[in-house]
Protein backbone atom coordinates (compact mmCIF):
# COMPACT_ATOMS: atom_id res chain seq x y z
CA UNK A 1 0.00 0.00 0.00
CA UNK A 2 1.19 3.48 -0.73
CA UNK A 3 0.40 6.75 0.93
CA UNK A 4 -1.37 9.08 -1.44
CA UNK A 5 -2.16 12.80 -1.27
CA UNK A 6 -3.76 14.33 1.78
CA UNK A 7 -7.55 14.44 1.89
CA UNK A 8 -9.61 17.51 2.83
CA UNK A 9 -8.81 16.98 6.53
CA UNK A 10 -5.06 16.68 6.06
CA UNK A 11 -4.96 12.91 6.52
CA UNK A 12 -3.04 10.97 3.96
CA UNK A 13 -5.19 8.71 1.83
CA UNK A 14 -3.84 5.20 1.45
CA UNK A 15 -4.02 3.79 -2.03
CA UNK A 16 -4.79 0.13 -1.29
CA UNK A 17 -4.98 -0.82 -4.97
CA UNK A 18 -2.35 1.09 -6.89
CA UNK A 19 -2.20 0.69 -10.65
CA UNK A 20 0.31 -2.02 -11.51
CA UNK A 21 3.28 -0.86 -13.49
CA UNK A 22 3.16 -1.99 -17.09
CA UNK A 23 6.44 -3.53 -18.16
CA UNK A 24 7.92 -2.32 -21.40
CA UNK A 25 7.34 -5.14 -23.84
CA UNK A 26 9.54 -5.37 -26.86
CA UNK A 27 7.83 -5.97 -30.17
CA UNK A 28 7.45 -9.67 -30.77
CA UNK A 29 9.08 -10.74 -33.97
CA UNK A 30 6.65 -12.80 -35.99
CA UNK A 31 8.29 -15.94 -37.28
CA UNK A 32 7.94 -16.53 -40.98
CA UNK A 33 4.89 -18.63 -41.71
CA UNK A 34 5.87 -21.91 -43.33
CA UNK A 35 4.37 -22.64 -46.74
CA UNK A 36 2.39 -25.83 -47.17
CA UNK A 37 1.98 -25.67 -50.92
CA UNK A 38 -1.80 -25.45 -50.60
CA UNK A 39 -2.95 -21.87 -51.19
CA UNK A 40 -6.15 -22.23 -49.12
CA UNK A 41 -4.24 -23.68 -46.15
CA UNK A 42 -1.48 -21.07 -46.45
CA UNK A 43 -4.05 -18.26 -46.47
CA UNK A 44 -5.81 -19.70 -43.41
CA UNK A 45 -2.55 -20.07 -41.48
CA UNK A 46 -1.53 -16.53 -42.45
CA UNK A 47 -4.76 -15.24 -40.90
CA UNK A 48 -3.49 -16.47 -37.52
CA UNK A 49 -0.55 -14.05 -37.47
CA UNK A 50 -1.37 -11.12 -35.25
CA UNK A 51 -4.68 -12.59 -34.11
CA UNK A 52 -3.60 -12.40 -30.46
CA UNK A 53 -3.52 -8.60 -30.71
CA UNK A 54 -7.27 -8.46 -31.46
CA UNK A 55 -10.07 -8.17 -28.89
CA UNK A 56 -11.18 -11.54 -27.54
CA UNK A 57 -14.43 -11.69 -29.54
CA UNK A 58 -12.51 -11.01 -32.75
CA UNK A 59 -9.93 -13.65 -31.82
CA UNK A 60 -12.67 -16.24 -31.36
CA UNK A 61 -14.26 -15.32 -34.68
CA UNK A 62 -10.86 -15.50 -36.40
CA UNK A 63 -10.03 -18.90 -34.93
CA UNK A 64 -13.47 -20.17 -35.90
CA UNK A 65 -13.05 -18.96 -39.49
CA UNK A 66 -9.61 -20.55 -39.81
CA UNK A 67 -10.85 -23.80 -38.27
CA UNK A 68 -13.78 -23.95 -40.68
CA UNK A 69 -11.53 -23.21 -43.66
CA UNK A 70 -9.11 -25.97 -42.69
CA UNK A 71 -11.95 -28.44 -42.10
CA UNK A 72 -13.43 -27.63 -45.51
CA UNK A 73 -10.06 -28.05 -47.19
CA UNK A 74 -9.48 -31.37 -45.44
CA UNK A 75 -12.93 -32.57 -46.54
CA UNK A 76 -12.07 -31.60 -50.13
CA UNK A 77 -8.83 -33.61 -49.99
CA UNK A 78 -10.52 -36.64 -48.46
CA UNK A 79 -13.18 -36.55 -51.19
Amino acid sequence: MTSGPADQFGAHVIDAYPEPEQPDRPERAQPETPRTGDDAVDAAVQQLSGISDLPLDDQLAGYDTVHRTLQDRLADVEG
